[in-house]
């Protein structure tokens, strides 16, 4: 993690929670992990940032969910009790929350 560059991934993650999806360029991402490629490190940390935070706000549950774009990725947030996902669908559920 680029701790120059944290602050801007916590805005991000507000973001999401506030509005209920945020969208970032891949660039970023990369920028932000300083990662070669964006592996499960990544998507956990994302999620596990989002769980802290949203567990400070609210008791509800929630699902992070990410649809890969062309050169960005939508991230989505969802109550755990609505999410049903098949393997085929646009959406992806981000880190380990299975």
């Amino acid at each position: 993690m680029n701790r120059a560059l944290e602050n801007e991934l916590q805005v991000a993650i507000v973001e999401l929670y506030e509005k209920g999806w945020v969208e970032i360029a891949e660039w970023r991402l990369y920028a932000w992990y300083e990662a070669q490629r964006l592996s499960r490190t990544v998507w956990r940390d994302i999620n596990t940032r989002f769980q802290d935070y949203a567990e400070s706000r609210t008791d509800k549950k929630f699902k992070v969910l990410k649809c890969d774009g062309p050169y960005t990725f939508l991230f989505i947030c969802v109550p755990a009790e609505q999410v049903t996902l098949t393997g085929d669908g646009w959406f992806q559920i981000v880190g380990d929350q299975e």
